[in-house]
């Protein structure tokens, strides 16, 4: 291979790199902003009652079907009466 060519090779692989890491930039700029702006105007939605009222709801209600077919798939009562002291 003649050097000019492999030389024009190379500056071509180097300059879509290059491009394709400005992009990556762009993008990281660009979302950091928008996930910045989301988080800020959603944290009224976390300090709510009602986000944990709902969040203790389906924690008890997916750990009391997890702990009642365990027991009935192992036909062993002990881990699912410990695991809802738990709950």
């Amino acid at each position: 291979m003649s050097s000019t060519l492999r030389q024009s090779l190379l500056t071509g692989r180097v300059d879509r790199i290059a491009m394709a890491l400005s992009g990556l930039c762009v993008a990281h700029c660009f979302l950091t902003a928008v996930v910045l702006g989301v988080l800020a105007s959603a944290g009224g939605i976390f300090e709510s009652p009602l986000f944990h009222e709902v969040g203790l709801v389906l924690a008890i209600l997916l750990g009391a079907i997890a702990l009642g077919h365990g027991a009935m798939v192992h036909r062993f009562m002990m881990p699912a009466a410990i695991g809802s002291l738990g709950l």
